[in-house]
């Protein structure tokens, strides 16, 4: 069925309308349906500007050449205004289930090509122009790497990446003989990341970007082997990696990766601005939005306050402390006021005050010791 395509600009873009994380209302909707249009966006059209949305713009404004802050400002406007002028003259109508966009259960040459694709940028998948489970999980793997939204559907935004994007190494990277190091991306990087992040060096966060963090890692795991320390992934280094994770007993369990992994994403929010009520980097954080924005990363759903981010999980010793635990203070009252995540070292993660914004923290200090209450290990960590 074809509905009408968007008009090129509305009334809340000519007066210029600002957007941001937890706006609402018709301006919401209109960006909604225009990077639905475009490709970009795949959620529900709600009115409610929430994180799906927020990648979305930031997706838009990066492949516009814009300054990639989520906030839907005048050029943000501007560019979406001729994005859909220039979509407007190539096809005046667009299909609400396009032919161009793949999702799971087509099949066909497009799924096959798509298939090729994404085995070229790093996946392992059959070709067989059947787009069943395997196909979507790589699919999601190479859009999180690429920074796009991650819902697996292919649709013209994504198919751009796919064709755009310098290629990678395949999936595994313990299984190919291609060379990693600073500067390369995709999914090859994201499966690196999570098996040092597995083995306990911490990457900073699982994101399919071989910064330097990801270095830092490669050369302590390298050291760590008795390898040469230059912090390229070649074959002698792969060959440990390969052995160290079919060693159970070498290895942290999983639970354990994911709280590295949780502890390295906070750590590079450090620095965000602190603003109370905030639950975005676009807008800042307080305590428990910066813990909901975290662990949302991870696929773990945490309540929005700290009073009930405190109830769930598994309450721990605090001298059980683990990374990507959270911990609770009374700072405000009796209760727990105020959280962080714990990063390891005695060391916690948390949105304080305007002054400090997302900063690390001592447990060990004295006020902070004698603030606090307990620890919680919420449910996947």
């Amino acid at each position: 069925m074809a509905v009408t395509m968007v008009p090129a600009f509305s009334q809340a873009a000519q007066a210029a309308s600002v957007l941001t994380d937890g706006s609402r209302g018709p301006d919401v909707t209109y960006a909604e349906r225009a990077l639905q249009e475009l490709g970009y966006y795949h959620g529900t059209l709600d009115g409610m500007y929430g994180p799906e949305l927020f990648q979305a713009v930031r997706t838009f404004q990066a492949t516009h050449h814009l300054a990639p802050d989520g906030i839907v400002g005048p050029e943000t406007w501007a560019a979406l205004s001729a994005a859909l002028s220039h979509s407007a003259s190539a096809s005046p109508t667009f299909e609400a289930a396009p032919s161009g966009i793949l999702r799971e259960g087509d099949t066909g040459p497009a799924v096959a090509e798509l298939q090729r694709l994404l085995n070229a940028h790093g996946a392992n998948i059959p070709v067989d122009g059947d787009f069943g489970p395997a196909t979507k999980a790589a699919l999601l793997a190479f859009q999180r790497a690429q920074g796009l939204v991650a819902d697996g559907v292919a649709g013209p935004q994504t198919m751009h990446a796919l064709n755009a994007a310098p290629s990678a190494a395949p999936a595994s990277p313990t299984a190919s003989s291609s060379w990693l190091q600073l500067g390369s991306r995709g999914a090859a990087v994201a499966v690196l990341q999570r098996e040092l992040t597995a083995l306990g060096y911490n990457t900073h966060g699982v994101d399919g970007v071989f910064g330097p963090a990801t270095r830092a890692a490669v050369i302590a795991f390298q050291r760590a082997e008795g390898l040469t320390a230059d912090g390229v992934v070649g074959p002698g280094t792969l060959a440990a990696l390969h052995r160290a994770q079919t060693t159970s007993r070498s290895a942290p369990s999983a639970s354990m990766g994911t709280g590295l992994a949780i502890a390295g994403y906070a750590q590079s929010l450090i620095g965000t601005a602190y603003r109370w009520g905030g639950a975005s980097p676009s807008t800042g954080f307080d305590c428990s939005g910066l813990v909901q924005w975290v662990f949302q990363h991870f696929g773990i759903a945490m309540p929005r306050s700290s009073y009930e981010q405190y109830n769930v999980g598994e309450h721990v010793a605090y001298d059980e402390l683990a990374p990507g635990d959270l911990v609770f203070f009374s700072t405000d009252g009796p209760g727990a006021s105020h959280v962080g995540i714990y990063i390891g070292g005695g060391e916690f993660v948390s949105a304080d005050t305007y002054a400090t914004g997302v900063h690390r923290n001592s447990l060990g200090s004295s006020y902070w010791l004698s603030h606090f209450i307990g620890a919680v290990r919420p449910p996947g960590v």
